[in-house]
Order: C-alpha cells, then sequence, then structure tokens
C-alpha cells in the first residue's frame, strides 16, 4: 500500500507538519475575556542633548539607560545617539581673563580647515583623519587610554568620533576621571561642540 499525500501527514505518514501548525495557531477566542486591543508597553529611555555643553568629552558605551546625543557633522547638524555616560574630559579655563584650553580647539580648526571647510566629514572620517586625532589624545595624556575606533571610520564625523577605551583614565583610581568600566577594550565615542 502505497501513502498518498493528504493535508495532514505531508505524504510520509508523518504528523509534524499538521502538529506543528497546531502550534502555532492562536487559542480559540474566550466568550468570557473583553475583545480589548492589547497594548504595548514602550520603554522610552531618557536623553541627554550634549549640544551646549563646551569642550570635549567621551560617552563610555555602558548600559547606563540614558541615551546621550549631540549636534554633529558640521553643517549638516546630525544628532547621532549613544546609550552610556558622559565624562568632560581635558577642558580648562584659566581665570579671570585667560584662555579656554581644551582639545576642542584644535579640533574645530581641524574640520574647519581646508579639507573638510565645516561640512562635517559626514561620509566618514579617513586614516589621516584618525592619525591626527590618535596624535592629538597623545599630546593631551590620553594615548594610552583612547584610540580611534579604526573599524568604524565610515561611521564616524566631525564631533562624532568612534574610540576604544582601553583602560580606566588614570593608574590610581583615586585620581582617575573615570575607572572601573571594565571589560576593557569599551567603545565609546569621543565629542565636543560642532563648529556650525
Amino acid at each position: 500500500m502505497t501513502a498518498t499525500p493528504n493535508k495532514t501527514d505531508a505524504g510520509n505518514g508523518s504528523k509534524a507538519i499538521c502538529q506543528f501548525s497546531n502550534f502555532l495557531r492562536s487559542p480559540s477566542p474566550d466568550p468570557k475575556r473583553s475583545a480589548k486591543p492589547r497594548q504595548k508597553t514602550l520603554t522610552v529611555k531618557p536623553l541627554l542633548q550634549l549640544y551646549d555643553t563646551v569642550g570635549t568629552g567621551i560617552i563610555l558605551s555602558f548600559p547606563s539607560g540614558v541615551i546621550y546625543s549631540n549636534q554633529t557633522g558640521g553643517y549638516s547638524c546630525l544628532s547621532p545617539q549613544m546609550e552610556g555616560v558622559y565624562v568632560p574630559l581635558r577642558n580648562d579655563y584659566h581665570l579671570p581673563d585667560g584662555p579656554f584650553v581644551s582639545p576642542e580647539v584644535e579640533l574645530t580648526r581641524y574640520f574647519e580647515g581646508p579639507k573638510y571647510s565645516g561640512s562635517g566629514a559626514t561620509t566618514g572620517v579617513d586614516s589621516v583623519d584618525a592619525d591626527f586625532i590618535d596624535s592629538l589624545f597623545a599630546r593631551v595624556g590620553l594615548g594610552t587610554v583612547l584610540s580611534v575606533d579604526r573599524s568604524r571610520l565610515h561611521e564616524s564625523h566631525e564631533a562624532w568620533i568612534h574610540i576604544l577605551i582601553s583602560c580606566d583614565e588614570a593608574e590610581d583610581v583615586n585620581l582617575a576621571v573615570f575607572s572601573g568600566f571594565t571589560p576593557y577594550p569599551r567603545r565609546g565615542v569621543f565629542t565636543w561642540h560642532n563648529s556650525d
């Protein structure tokens, strides 16, 4: 006797198809339950905009429950976001009428200079830009802590540079601006005030 294909056995005597489809079927409606539509609860995380900050800082990628964004990309005024912790780094102001000292000053000059002219490098930065920023990290004492994430150059642009954080900011955790965000390396973003 030859098995003939039908709806319940796929032609080989197996009940798997029928059983699987029964598993996927919704249960019959219960006439005692009301027909209220189900509401989905969306979890919206708090958002902090950094566009009014002055100086450089990093956003350490970390499950903080807080999203950070900044106006970036020069005249394009992009608004990328990252969940994490924001830490201002290497900014100083000498009173009473001294200059503002920050890597932001040099970065603004660079991205407003002849290569980008304020356009924001919105199609990504290149290895020359990454070398410049890594050398800046070294000059301000962050060269062993931060480096440009070379695998994400195409996602980086003015005022939003993807970085790798290799360790705590200082060996002495009592003096470190940030510490304990293990495991390292950790991803993050180096950000500053947009040049627009």
